[in-house]
């Protein structure tokens, strides 16, 4: 190979210097891949300057754009009120794309309504947190509308715990409005698994002359379960909702510690002045259910050995499948 022949095959420094400029060149007119979900309705573009910029399909709006920083937060509030989306013209449908497949909406769904409608259905099924990350559910939601936002366990947590906080809130006005007394009803019971409970109702008559009754508490009460226990645990819910001051009366069961606890109670109101004579001796209500439940009880010991005879009887005819057939067939004559 000659010397000549070498040098034809080395680039000189201007030929590299074209070939750079032409992939520069290239690498801007390629479009860019965005994954953000409101270039469905923004078009990309440079103006003569190679700026970027962003284009709203709808209205012509203009917005800056860096792909090297990213961020469509601006875009994201124009679409909230960008007055072309919200017209209300049925005739005109919206186009937006699911996996590279165009789909036809009517109209763009709110979000913040959907998270709250799936936190009401899971409190009011008492479904699991975990029931939003199903994949019958999310493929349920995408079949409604494509423009569904998928969300976690934790955002559902986080929701629900907001809407116990807000509704919250509401009560206590609710409390804190009431023109008279307000009544309470009281409970305590062990679970399976050994843990006390105790739950806290409120009753009351508002200024429309509607009777009133919200749960307020259903917390944990670790023992002993005493009555100085109770007393202050009871203590504890009134000031967290700001009605001490209304108590006149709290229903309680006939168990021995409530009994305790209400005389506590009591000497406590006496001692902060919000008790009347009149409210001395009614404020202790008795559980009617209770006492009829304990009598009921009672009455069932009466007649266990004619029960266990029926029990018997029973068992006997289910005992052998000749005999089922026997009583199924006398009973359909």
């Amino acid at each position: 190979m000659s010397v000549e022949e070498d040098h034809d095959d080395v680039m000189s420094e201007e030929d590299i210097t074209v070939v750079e400029s032409m992939t520069m060149q290239e690498h801007a007119s390629k479009k860019r891949k965005f994954t953000s979900k409101v270039w469905n309705d923004f078009d990309w573009s440079r103006d003569k300057d190679g700026k970027e910029k962003a284009t709203c399909k709808h209205c012509g709006k203009e917005y800056a754009y860096d792909s090297q920083k990213g961020g469509t937060s601006t875009m994201s509030r124009h679409l909230k009120k960008c007055p072309r989306l919200k017209m209300k013209d049925v005739g005109r449908l919206l186009l937006s794309t699911n996996n590279g497949e165009l789909a036809t909406r009517a109209r763009k769904i709110d979000q913040s309504k959907f998270r709250n409608l799936v936190a009401r259905l899971i409190i009011g099924k008492n479904l699991p947190f975990n029931c939003v990350e199903w994949t019958e559910f999310r493929e349920l939601c995408s079949y409604l509308n494509v423009d569904v936002e998928t969300i976690s366990r934790n955002t559902t947590r986080s929701d629900i715990l907001k809407m116990h906080k807000f509704q919250k809130e509401v009560i206590r006005k609710k409390l804190q409005c009431a023109p008279g007394k307000i009544c309470l009803t009281s409970d305590m019971w062990t679970s399976v698994n050994t843990t006390g409970y105790i739950s806290l109702t409120v009753h009351f008559v508002d200024q429309d002359w509607v009777l009133q009754k919200f749960l307020l508490n259903f917390s944990p009460l670790p023992p002993p379960h005493t009555g100085q226990a109770l007393s202050d645990k009871l203590f504890l819910m009134l000031n967290d909702w700001g009605i001490e001051g209304k108590v006149t009366s709290i229903t309680l069961d006939n168990a021995a510690s409530n009994t305790s606890c209400v005389k506590i109670m009591k000497s406590r109101f006496i001692a902060r002045n919000v008790m009347s004579d009149t409210g001395k001796r009614n404020f202790h209500i008795r559980c009617c259910a209770h006492i009829i439940n304990i009598i009921v009880r009672d009455g069932l010991t009466e007649i266990d050995p004619a029960v266990i005879k029926i029990r018997l009887a029973v068992k006997y005819l289910k005992g052998s499948q000749r005999r089922k057939q026997i009583s199924w067939i006398l009973s359909a004559i």
